[in-house]
């Protein structure tokens, strides 16, 4: 039930990109699967429509191209026209681009392109637009004319079964986890999954 919502909505964008919800804005703390989604996303459509190019990215990538770019050390193509030639745009953890302001002015004109011609953007962040402080507040408007949903920190419950799960997919046996220790770790680690990961991974090694 945490992450519903976020998987309806990924989902949905993926069997029918760049028809409605444009942006896709994915948002949650850091370790509950924003990128898993994103990649998830790329996956389904890739695989529905192989003809679809898709371009991925993390915020810090798009900056150091864009910086390339400006330097002139990117001459064989013209960055704008290579990121419009692609029919969907993901970029992970957009909170990056604050304070970039050229940057910022850049993405803009590539996100208007890409949203009057019909192709899909889907973004993660690590809060809501509106607590993006030090981004164009026009970036931010538009990001809230989208489909904003956020994934929720996972309860104890769901925890355990992950735990569970990520024993068997080691090849350990579960009978050798005493229930009240993987309760136990559940709980102390929920509000992350990569968190709750590594102290599986911890517990193993001891």
């Amino acid at each position: 039930s945490t992450n519903q919502e976020a998987y309806t909505a990924a989902l949905y964008i993926a069997s029918a990109p760049g028809t409605d919800y444009n942006p896709l804005f994915i948002y949650s703390q850091s370790g509950l699967g924003k990128t898993h989604l994103l990649h998830a996303i790329g996956k389904y459509i890739k695989e529905r429509t192989p003809i679809k190019k898709i371009l991925f990215c993390s915020s810090q990538e798009f900056i150091d191209e864009y910086i390339k770019y400006v330097n002139g050390e990117k001459t064989e193509d013209n960055l704008k026209d290579y990121i419009l030639s692609f029919d969907i745009l993901l970029i992970d953890d957009i909170q990056m681009l604050q304070n970039k302001t050229k940057t910022e002015e850049f993405f803009f004109s590539v996100f208007e392109s890409l949203v009057k011609t019909n192709k899909q953007i889907v973004l993660t962040c690590d809060r809501l637009p509106n607590e993006l402080n030090g981004l164009d507040n026009r970036l931010v408007t538009r990001f809230l004319r989208g489909l904003t949903i956020s994934i929720q920190t996972p309860t104890a419950e769901l925890c355990e079964e992950i735990l569970k799960k990520k024993i068997v997919n080691s090849g350990l046996s579960i009978e050798n986890f005493d229930e009240e220790v993987i309760k136990f770790v559940a709980f102390n680690f929920k509000n992350s999954i990569r968190n709750l990961e590594g102290a599986l991974n911890r517990l193993i090694f001891y």
